[in-house]
């Protein structure tokens, strides 16, 4: 299961990857068109979709890595029984708020979507992006999950 997860990590980095530097030239055409009089459509509303999809890429991968620094350095100091306890209230803390903003995002994608918003320059259905979004915190959400589990079964063994 770890080798699993460790390759689809590994393939999950080209997604962030390409996702900057396609946000890069798009800004790039957009500053160089704008320093050659050139009217370039939509490379600021492409960057800030690709945003949001690299920002909801980036969660699940730190969720997945349990990457969380300054709780890192705050459980480092404690020991036995009392790290596996903050554990999992930090699980349980981490699994509610990704809950309320999966819940939050997907109530204003189907509101978006209900009312057929569309970007105006490229004239692109939001609702898809905010969905994108919501799919990478209910992933972050089913890692949080595993993590409770594994914080649960490490404070019965101890």
């Amino acid at each position: 299961m770890r080798r699993a997860t460790e390759r689809i990590l590994s393939k999950l980095l080209y997604v962030p990857v390409g996702l900057m530097i396609v946000m890069v030239l798009s800004e790039i055409s957009g500053i160089a068109g704008r320093m050659m009089r050139l009217q370039v459509s939509g490379s600021t509303e492409l960057t800030s979709y690709i945003g949001a999809v690299f920002i909801s890429v980036c969660i699940f991968y730190v969720t997945l890595k349990n990457g969380n620094v300054s709780v890192s350095f705050f459980v480092g100091r404690l020991h036995g029984r009392k790290r596996a306890v903050f554990a999992l209230i930090t699980a349980l803390l981490s699994m509610f708020a990704v809950g309320l903003l999966i819940w939050a995002g997907y109530q204003y994608a189907s509101k978006m979507e209900a009312a057929d918003e569309r970007s105006l320059l490229l004239n692109l259905r939001i609702a898809y992006v905010r969905y994108v979004f919501v799919l990478g915190l209910s992933l972050a959400l089913g890692v949080l999950v595993k993590q409770l589990f594994e914080a649960l079964s490490d404070l019965i063994r101890r």
